[in-house]
């Protein structure tokens, strides 16, 4: 055999174990959750008219520390009933620190409220949720 020839049958076996040992590689990425976010209280008009949006404002903490916050809202409307869940994301990389996050008046619009009074229904991660109300006038 020729030296070319030993070379590659040696470098093979060393080549397959260096390029397949490289898919072994811990996973660095952070654990991201989410949970439901307590809110203390929330502001809007009490009376809208038919067509005109509503805008509501969160308050409460969203998180505690540097690797918590708002993370969006989920809202079910049916018949006439908004029900909202405020949805905190957990980025946990394990340099999290004490930090308290706030909603500070985090404001979710919805348009297209039919005519009525509708209940805004918040839900709590905990006990029962947070209940308001808006009357939708007919226009004109």
């Amino acid at each position: 055999m020729n030296k070319l020839a030993i070379t590659l049958i040696l470098a093979i076996p060393v080549l397959s174990i260096v390029f397949s040992t490289g898919g072994c590689k811990k996973d660095d990425s952070p654990t991201v959750t989410e949970y439901l976010i307590t809110i203390d209280s929330i502001q809007h008009a009490d009376t809208i008219t038919e067509g005109d949006g509503l805008n509501i404002k969160f308050y409460g903490v969203a998180g505690t520390t540097t690797c918590e916050d708002f993370g969006r809202f989920d809202v079910n409307f049916e018949q006439s009933v908004i029900d909202i869940k405020t949805i905190g994301i957990k980025t946990d990389n394990g340099n999290c620190t004490p930090e308290i996050k706030y909603l500070n008046g985090s404001t979710l619009s919805i348009s297209n409220i039919p005519v009525g009074s509708i209940t805004i229904r918040v839900q709590q991660p905990s006990g029962n949720p947070l209940e308001s109300a808006v009357v939708v006038k007919k226009k004109g």
